[in-house]
């Protein structure tokens, strides 16, 4: 039930901030339909739109793992199609700069400040989509924190279970389900 509604907020929050007009009412981050697309297909959000083949792009730095450097080379060049900047210079600036491949391989991916400038660059789904491509296996920790700091922490967890409460709520007409 936990990560169902996770999910759920998940997908709430992502609905909002894919319409201009919500996340600005709601004072958010807009998130295009390229990043939208490149979070939920990965590397095959490429065809069609990218150009190039994916399998021929060069090779990253040896210190990363091969599919994670392609996944940051076409989001980058995804990025740079729709014209948003914020990822601009990123594939260059990891072969140059040795953090990170530290930021890459830490465990703590989720909550560790990105090398160089890029912290204040990047929005939060934005910030995901680097989790993504680093480290798949923590994207559910990376959801957790993007709902949490979008919606707010009652989304992303369960509030005490209350029997008196539920009974007092209750009335011999209304059944008691518990799940």
């Amino acid at each position: 039930f936990e990560d169902h509604k996770l999910l759920f907020s998940f997908l709430i929050t992502a609905q909002i901030n894919r319409n201009k007009e919500h996340a600005a009412y709601v004072k958010k981050d807009f998130l295009s339909p390229s990043e939208w697309n490149f979070f939920l297909h990965g590397l095959e959000a490429a065809k069609g739109v990218l150009e190039e083949d994916v399998d021929n792009l060069p090779a990253g730095p040896p210190s990363f793992p091969a599919i994670a450097f392609k996944k940051l080379q076409v989001l980058e060049k995804l990025m740079y199609k729709e014209g948003v900047p914020a990822f601009e210079g990123l594939t260059e600036e990891m072969t140059i700069n040795d953090s990170w491949r530290s930021f890459a391989e830490s465990d703590s991916i989720v909550k560790d400040a990105l090398p160089g400038t890029r912290e204040a660059r990047l929005t939060k789904f934005q910030r995901l989509l680097l989790v993504k491509a680093f480290r798949e296996d923590l994207l559910h920790l990376a959801v957790r924190r993007f709902v949490g700091e979008e919606l707010g922490e009652n989304y992303t967890v369960s509030p005490n279970f209350d029997l008196a409460g539920c009974f007092q709520d209750s009335h011999k007409m209304t059944p008691l389900i518990f799940i």
